[in-house]
């Protein structure tokens, strides 16, 4: 896998002379965001003096050597196996070089708490860090509330996909009309590959997004209704 090479700051941050590291390119990068919550906290020593810049490698490193020092100690007071602790470790350790790419993360939109447990989310309690996301809904939406407290990312997002190619299904058949000055039948792109009618009439029918939307709530309540 790929290394990024990222650049070393100095701060100051409550009053010390802290570090933290820079993003190498816009997006998203839990990677930097763990190793900077960590060295604010004075958990990680301040990098030397000297260090302009430090390779994603290096930070996984730092990181599998602060489990290691710091947290594997304090598990083992807590009466846990060893066997476990290694296990855990070793997942950890392996995962920390993905976190430069970014994470999925499935949200629930009532509560900055609320998101499906998995690996890569649990990595965060091994160094002690609480997730927190700030995709919320608005309580006071009465149209999309209701129905987006009820699902998470994933779920709210396949009932959105549903939709859209049903949208596209009937500009397709005619039931909807094609916008004007748009090609509608098939298109050949630069790898010449032929774009089928219905993916053409998945963009035509970007023109009626609001009722997409509609129509994906709609869709919501009828699935809820049913339960």
């Amino acid at each position: 896998m790929s290394q990024s090479i990222h650049r070393v700051k100095r701060i100051h941050f409550s009053g010390i002379r802290q570090c933290i590291v820079l993003q190498d390119r816009n997006g998203p990068c839990p990677l930097v965001a763990l190793t900077n919550t960590l060295l604010l906290r004075g958990a990680l020593a301040p990098f030397p003096t000297d260090m302009e810049y430090v390779s994603s490698d290096w930070l996984c490193n730092v990181l599998a050597e602060y489990l290691f020092e710091k947290q594997v100690p304090s598990l083992r007071t807590q009466s846990t196996s060893v066997l476990d602790i290694e296990h855990n470790i070793a997942d950890v350790v392996q995962l920390l070089p993905m976190l430069q790419h970014g994470m999925d993360v499935n949200v629930g939109f009532t509560d900055c708490n609320d998101y499906e447990l998995t690996t890569e989310t649990t990595l965060f309690d091994a160094f002690g860090v609480r997730l927190l996301h700030g995709w919320l809904a608005d309580p006071t939406d009465k149209d999309a509330y209701p129905v987006l407290s009820q699902r998470r990312y994933n779920a709210a997002t396949e009932v959105l996909i549903r939709a859209s190619a049903n949208l596209a299904d009937e500009s397709a058949s005619g039931r909807l009309p094609a916008a004007q000055g748009h090609y509608t039948g098939p298109v050949s792109v630069t790898d010449s590959t032929t774009v089928s009618m219905s993916s053409v009439a998945s963009i035509e029918a970007e023109r009626y997004l609001e009722s997409d939307v509609e129509i994906a709530v709609e869709e919501l309540r009828d699935e809820l209704a049913t339960r």
